[in-house]
């Protein structure tokens, strides 16, 4: 039934979503404009505050001892949980933080020949 009664509808997308509508009589409504929702990611992002005092407190702290000073301060992720090792590892990669660990070395001890191969 409405059908009979709309001849068309636009969308404008902008920070808002404005609706027209425009009748088949001729006569034209703008509907009110509605908010759309952040991104989910945009959400869930690391508040810049935590990634700064991660940046401050350099690379001499394992990943565990940092988590136990940014839960401390009272510091949440973007999901507002709280810390442990894998999330501030996880935010160290994401934001090139720190140096990843050196290699373990692969010295031969003495007397011992090497592989063969």
């Amino acid at each position: 039934m409405l059908r009979l009664v709309v001849e068309y509808v636009t969308l404008v997308k902008g920070p808002q979503v404005a609706v027209h509508v425009r009748l088949k009589g001729g006569a034209a409504r703008t509907m009110a404009a509605v908010t759309l929702p952040h991104a989910w990611s945009a959400m869930h992002r690391t508040p810049y505050v935590v990634v700064t005092a991660i940046r401050s407190l350099g690379s001499g702290w394992p990943n565990a001892e940092t988590a136990h000073i940014l839960n401390e301060k009272g510091h949440k992720t973007g999901g507002s949980k709280h810390f442990d090792a894998a999330r501030v590892g996880y935010i160290c990669r994401n934001h090139q933080l720190r140096d990843p660990l050196p290699a373990p070395s692969r010295t031969v001890p003495t007397g011992v020949a090497p592989e063969a191969g």
